[in-house]
């Protein structure tokens, strides 16, 4: 009987140990996917923004291509430099223009449609990938959207920011079909924009 509890006892025992073992086991998987989520996280989105970056928008480009090649949809992206951002940023420090970006974040996402993409692709300089569109005017409604946005007041911490902001559009298939032809295009466009005069957005007709 003294024997039978001891194998009892040192089996109980190594039930318990097996069962902590598991469970701390468990344990370390979870944070590791937890940790893996965070680097994958950090790697494709913007810090002080939250939104996506160049990274992420590269990824969402090209599917969006591959899903819009069976359709006859198209799709905007639209490249947006801000008008002001610098004058804010030199003349009031880095914090208050990184509260300007992160307003101006939360201004463009109320912009588009959820199953759109807003990114920022650094500095002061932002996207939009616009998916599923049946015409350019589409595009044109959410550039305007912006725009009219962009110019209303950003109260900040030390100063009400009045900007504005200059857009470039390329659309798929019309100006490209692969992730930098579009971008490219979209970029050289909101140059074009800056030249003329700020404040508005360009397709490559006009």
């Amino acid at each position: 009987m003294r024997i039978s509890a001891q194998i009892g006892l040192i089996l109980l025992l190594i039930m318990i140990f097996i069962i902590l073992w598991n469970r701390r086991l468990r344990g370390e998987i979870l944070s590791r996917k937890q940790l893996e989520q965070q680097i994958k996280h950090m790697a494709t989105h913007d810090e002080l923004t939250r939104l996506a970056n160049r990274v992420l928008l590269k990824d969402r480009i090209t599917n969006a291509i591959n899903a819009h090649q069976r359709t006859k949809l198209q799709m905007a992206v639209l490249f947006i430099d801000l008008d002001g951002f610098k004058n804010i940023n030199d003349n009031y420090g880095h914090d208050v223009g990184d509260e300007l970006l992160v307003k101006v974040a939360t201004t463009l996402s109320t912009c588009v449609r959820k199953s759109d993409n807003e990114v920022r692709f650094g500095g002061d300089e932002f996207v939009l990938l616009l998916t599923s569109l049946h015409s350019k005017e589409e595009a044109r409604y959410i550039a305007e959207k912006v725009l009219v946005s962009m110019q209303n007041p950003f109260p900040l911490s030390a100063v009400t920011a009045q900007i504005g902001c200059s857009i470039g559009i390329a659309m798929y298939p019309d100006d490209g079909d692969i992730h930098l032809e579009l971008v490219k295009t979209a970029d050289t466009l909101m140059y074009k924009v800056k030249g003329a005069g700020k404040n508005h957005y360009v397709f490559t007709e006009n």
